[in-house]
């Protein structure tokens, strides 16, 4: 199966399962290894500051987000790199579980690799889960890895 198998992290301590089970399947197979990130969007602040000043702030905030998200990426890149994997790094603002679908279309992947966080029941409910919108648009296959235990 050489090719491009496509691992989506919030570089989190949770995704880093899924993280390392993506690196160890792509040096098993010789795959090269697409390593993506996408973090959310700043919410508008409200009542903190008005006009350019407001912008200027979410501006500088959002760059700073995003140089974090590339860094980040770049360092798990490189644990991959050392085990002798060909790495890609994509970090950009958006909705995760379509940049993660998208992205997987883009690079031509075989495989999506997912973390989850373990939640149940209510805490699922309210946050929703990024891997299960994956597994419901992908068209590929998705392999998708806990975290832990689920609570």
């Amino acid at each position: 199966m050489p090719g491009q198998i496509l691992v989506a992290v919030d570089l989190s301590e949770g995704s880093r399962a899924a993280f390392d089970a993506a690196v160890r399947l792509a040096a098993d197979l010789g795959a090269g290894l697409v390593l993506v990130h996408a973090y959310a969007p700043l919410p508008a602040s409200v009542g903190i500051a008005g006009g350019n000043l407001q912008r200027d702030i979410q501006r500088h905030t959002g760059e700073q987000q995003e140089a974090d998200a590339h860094a980040l990426t770049q360092q798990w890149a490189e644990v991959a790199r050392q085990q002798g994997v060909t790495v890609s790094v994509e970090a950009e603002q958006g909705d995760a579980a379509t940049y993660i679908v998208e992205a997987a279309q883009r690079n031509e992947a075989q495989m999506i690799v997912v973390g989850t966080h373990g939640r149940s029941g209510l805490a699922r409910l309210l946050m929703g889960s990024v891997a299960e919108q994956v597994l419901r648009n992908a068209d590929r296959p998705v392999l998708v890895v806990p975290a832990g235990p689920v609570d």
